[in-house]
């Protein structure tokens, strides 16, 4: 499994840089065992929320 958590210095450098541009590849497991406790929801609702959090000129 891989995954990425941003440190305190990556997200100041972004946001100090206003020409960045970012790009968000998202890769979910769609597995059997996802359906177990709702975990496929779960993983549903975190993504609109992240999406939902996004500047308003984001596309």
């Amino acid at each position: 499994m891989a995954s990425f958590t941003p440190t305190e210095e990556d997200c100041q450098r972004v946001m100090n840089n206003t020409d960045m541009t970012n790009e968000f590849i998202f890769v979910v497991d769609c597995s059997g065992s996802m359906e177990d406790e709702n975990r496929i929801g779960l993983a549903r609702e975190a993504m609109l929320l992240f999406l939902k959090s996004l500047p308003v000129n984001c596309h």
